[in-house]
């Protein structure tokens, strides 16, 4: 591999790790939405925005970028609701449990939105 190659292989692994600090950022984006789709679009320009402030991507790029977001996400959210909902089966372990870098009160929202009958259902389906 040439320089220039591995030059550009670092960056493209630079950015997947930046995306997927942002996606696990509650700040940007928080785990209560249902799916992209249901993120406003504002909230998609303002990740797009700070991206382009830490890396010079072109207007070509920005579905690559929000694909990258999104599965970042998406896996994050999995990654939430396996260990720290799923293991715990009473609210009292789910909150003595929640994860430092989400906001209790995002956490208890998100316990919320887990319990309701058409989310178990959904879930179920799912799995």
């Amino acid at each position: 591999m040439d320089k220039l190659s591995g030059q550009l292989e670092k960056r493209v692994s630079d950015l997947s790790n930046f995306l997927g600090t942002i996606a696990r950022n509650s700040r940007f984006i928080t785990l209560l939405y249902t799916g992209c789709p249901a993120v406003p679009k504002d909230t998609k320009l303002r990740m797009w925005e700070y991206v382009n402030n830490k890396f010079i991507i072109p207007a070509e790029g920005e579905k690559w970028v929000m694909d990258g977001l999104r599965d970042a996400w998406r896996r994050h959210k999995r990654y939430v609701k396996e260990n720290n909902f799923d293991k715990y089966k009473t609210l009292e372990d789910r909150l003595k449990n929640c994860p430092s870098w989400i906001p209790e009160v995002q956490f208890r929202q998100l316990i919320e939105y887990q319990e309701l009958p058409t989310v178990k259902a959904m879930c179920s389906l799912n799995s």
